[in-house]
């Protein structure tokens, strides 16, 4: 199906935003939503960064999830205000699966033969995957190669660079986050900027600097 999209992504209101803005102005056609795949994402960053590491970033999801995320939920409803963030279910093709590495998907992409491939929020591609012989494009939130894997935004204004909080889309390769980069755009930082600065200070009070996320 020659000049079409096929969006992989996960089920989350930023991935809705992404495919109905996308449905918008180009043809899509099929939408793969992956399932959370968290012991398997766990495995992975436990072999890749190491065991500390990985409870550092445990202990942020469970911060983000208790804390970050209720007190930000007014601004993230001024924020998505205007922006359609229903599940494309009944309006678009959908298929959910276990992984996108899945031969059902490897089948789908080979079929459609689409001109480009969206990525949101699933799993690391595998190689059988990117060798569909389609171009796969990503939407990443950070700043690379500064800033690649998870929260680059947040680490970005934790090392006192919050003009280097942003997004970029790139390529996607064998690695994480090092594809050709397409496009980048910093976002506005206000608010939230005497928030970071405090856990920034509190981190190299603790004699613990601020670093950016490398991996995935």
């Amino acid at each position: 199906m020659s000049g079409c999209i096929v969006v992989l992504a996960s089920r989350s209101e930023t991935s809705y935003l992404l495919i109905n803005h996308l449905a918008e102005r180009f043809q899509i056609a099929h939408v793969v939503f992956e399932a959370p795949h968290v012991r398997k994402m766990l495995r992975h960053r436990l072999r890749v960064l190491g065991a500390w590491i990985v409870a550092g970033q445990l202990l942020f999801l469970l911060w983000d999830r208790l804390v970050i995320r209720p007190r930000s939920r007014a601004l993230i409803d001024q924020l998505m205000k205007g922006y359609d963030t229903r599940p494309p279910d009944g309006r678009l093709p959908t298929t959910d699966v276990a992984s996108v590495n899945s031969p059902e998907v490897l089948a789908l992409l080979q079929a459609l033969q689409p001109q480009v491939i969206v990525v949101s929020g699933t799993g690391i591609l595998g190689r059988r995957a990117l060798a569909v012989g389609c171009p796969f494009v990503n939407i990443h939130c950070g700043i690379t190669p500064r800033y690649r894997g998870v929260h680059g935004a947040f680490w970005a204004v934790v090392e006192g660079r919050p003009d280097l909080a942003g997004v970029t889309v790139h390529q996607i390769d064998a690695g994480v986050d090092t594809g050709a980069i397409l496009a980048q755009a910093s976002i506005t930082v206000a608010e939230a900027q005497a928030r970071l600065d405090e856990v920034a200070a509190s981190r190299a009070a603790r004699g613990s600097p601020p670093r950016a996320a490398s991996a995935a």
